[in-house]
């Protein structure tokens, strides 16, 4: 099960490198069959690669319960996966360094005491380590997979600053300041963290009352 629609910056995926991904697998492990799950159609030569774009969103769950991998980009598939309604799959998460934090979904399920084991995460890496990774995690085990290519993201607050920023150019202060206070809330009064309040508050005063000060790096 391979869900390539990201829509956002979080994740380097796309429909063309997906499909290099699909065909890239199918060449290692040719008893496999890939459903590519998306609001977007995909044509394949291969009958092997299946478009999923008519499956609604609870089809999409139950389609997990015939799968042995799920290959994402943090979309809403992924999340819905994580469903008491789905079947936990082993998953390979695709995300942009320095980006990814806040779409990890190792990093949410290590906040709220979840287990990790059946996730991997990995950042703006060659196509063929993904490849490597999908033929490592079935043809020797997912632990051995995980060892290789998981990537531990770290928080860094700057791609969250420039979405505060699109949101104070709204005049949307109230949720910019609200969601300052949930990060502050969830990882404490660490530097970045305090750097992302004053950097907020800047901007805020900037574009509201036009007080301009030392900008922010």
């Amino acid at each position: 099960m391979f869900a390539f629609s990201a829509e956002s910056d979080q994740s380097f995926l796309n429909a063309r490198i997906a499909g290099d991904i699909a065909r890239g697998i199918l060449a290692q492990l040719p008893e496999g069959r890939i459903v590519m799950t998306s609001h977007r159609a995909v044509v394949s030569a291969d009958a092997r690669i299946v478009s999923g774009h008519e499956l609604s969103f609870r089809e999409n769950a139950e389609l997990t319960r015939y799968c042995t991998l799920l290959i994402g980009c943090s979309s809403g598939i992924t999340w819905l996966a994580t469903s008491e309604w789905a079947k936990r799959l082993p998953t390979i998460q695709l995300l942009t360094r320095g980006k990814g934090v806040f779409a990890s979904v190792a990093h949410d399920h290590e906040h709220f005491g979840l287990p990790v084991d059946h996730i991997i995460e990995m950042t703006d890496c060659p196509l063929e380590d993904v490849v490597d990774c999908v033929v490592v995690a079935r043809r020797e085990s997912f632990a051995e997979a995980k060892t290789r290519y998981h990537v531990r993201l770290q928080p860094d607050f700057d791609f969250y600053l420039s979405t505060l920023r699109y949101l104070i150019r709204k005049g949307n202060y109230r949720d910019a300041l609200a969601s300052n206070w949930h990060i502050l809330r969830r990882y404490g009064p660490r530097r970045s963290v305090l750097r992302l309040h004053g950097c907020t508050l800047k901007y805020i005063l900037r574009h509201a009352f036009g007080i301009r000060g030392r900008r922010c790096g």
